[in-house]
């Protein structure tokens, strides 16, 4: 061969291999899909005001006070405000339900006064239970991923026993083979609100705390935290929020994370002391206003929920994301007069809140 034919081969063999050699080089584009993830934080209300007990001048008062605090639970009925609880949960198809004041009311034997030294055992009335009834009454599938107990208090009452009241928090996931939770923590903050019960020689130690998961939702991948921050002291408020984002807190995550609850305080106060400030100074979002520019109250009715017209007036109940994700959808739920118990109640002392966020997941 010719050193002119040389030459013109190994030109050609360099051509040849010049697209597959460009080709091989090049990434293939993965697509993308788009999942929605819906979440609701609840507030579902314990019954009653507690805060009354600690008003109480002697024993003789605090245990008529605690006798009335209980037959005020019994009227706000917890087993008939449910259902619809579990109605909201099956209009809007929640992933994932944050709930606070889970209560649970416990009574001792008869004639057994002596608080703690005999703790109460006898459930009286179980709101997870009761929820969990509900839900299944109307076909839906959730289940209770975790629930923390907060304040536990047990005192006498004039019915010739001790009441015990156990509040706790828990996340409810909706059941579907395309829904997983991992990494499931819940803990008590720990800064408490100290409140003391001179009547009767006792400190009520009033526990706050949160239930976290790392969740999947048809490939979309978050941390979803759930959380009721103190009610009667914003600086105690306001150091709970802080041990949610500090470091190994749950809410310090590097990826999408919603983090849902009662936060007990409003947006724009002029105090220092304001845990929803620092929260969305941490760089969470506030999905509701985001979504409306609304400013919808979601707190309180009075204490016996059997008001005529909505007398809600403040907004502390939230659902916030960090970093923004795109919003679907955004509402408060549980404030429409016309859906109330037979008897005129409310769902709860609370409305509750619902965002459906859409998320991007690589095939």
């Amino acid at each position: 061969m010719t050193l002119s034919k040389k030459i013109f081969v190994a030109v050609m063999a360099l051509a040849l291999l010049a697209p597959a050699t460009a080709t091989a080089g090049k990434t293939k584009k993965r697509k993308t899909k788009n999942v929605d993830v819906t979440v609701m934080s609840r507030n579902l209300y314990l019954g009653a005001d507690i805060i009354k007990l600690a008003t109480a001048r002697d024993r003789g008062e605090f245990e008529r006070n605690a006798t009335a605090l209980f037959n005020t639970v019994t009227q706000t009925d917890f087993k008939s405000r449910a259902p619809l609880i579990a109605d909201e949960i099956k209009r809007n198809k929640p992933d994932f339900v944050g709930l606070q004041e889970v209560a649970l009311w416990r009574q001792g034997p008869v004639g057994v006064k002596d608080g703690t030294q005999t703790p109460s055992t006898e459930v009286v009335y179980d709101w997870l239970a009761d929820l969990q009834t509900a839900l299944r009454a109307k076909g839906l599938r959730y289940r209770v991923v975790r629930k923390q107990v907060e304040f536990d208090f047990e005192g006498p009452t004039s019915m010739n026993r001790d009441i015990r009241f156990t509040q706790q928090d828990a996340i409810l996931m909706r059941v579907n083979r395309k829904v997983k939770a991992s990494k499931v923590k819940s803990g008590n903050f720990d800064k408490s609100f100290q409140v003391p019960l001179n009547s009767i020689n006792q400190v009520a130690d009033v526990k706050r705390g949160f239930v976290s998961l790392d969740a999947k939702v048809n490939g979309a991948k978050f941390r979803f935290v759930n959380t009721h921050l103190e009610a009667y002291s914003e600086a105690d408020g306001l150091a709970q929020a802080k041990e949610l984002t500090a470091r190994g807190g749950p809410a310090r995550y590097r990826g999408q994370t919603f983090l849902v609850g009662d936060m007990n305080s409003e947006r724009g106060t002029a105090s220092n002391d304001d845990a929803i400030k620092h929260l969305l100074g941490f760089g969470f979002s506030d999905s509701f206003f985001r979504k409306t520019r609304r400013n919808v109250f979601t707190c309180c009715q009075p204490e016996t929920i059997n008001n005529a017209q909505s007398e809600l007036k403040s907004r502390i109940d939230f659902v916030l994301d960090k970093p923004k994700a795109k919003i679907v959808s955004s509402k408060v739920v549980g404030n429409n007069p016309n859906i109330k118990t037979a008897s005129g109640l409310w769902p709860s002392d609370h409305a509750g809140v619902v965002t459906k966020f859409r998320m991007k997941v690589r095939r």
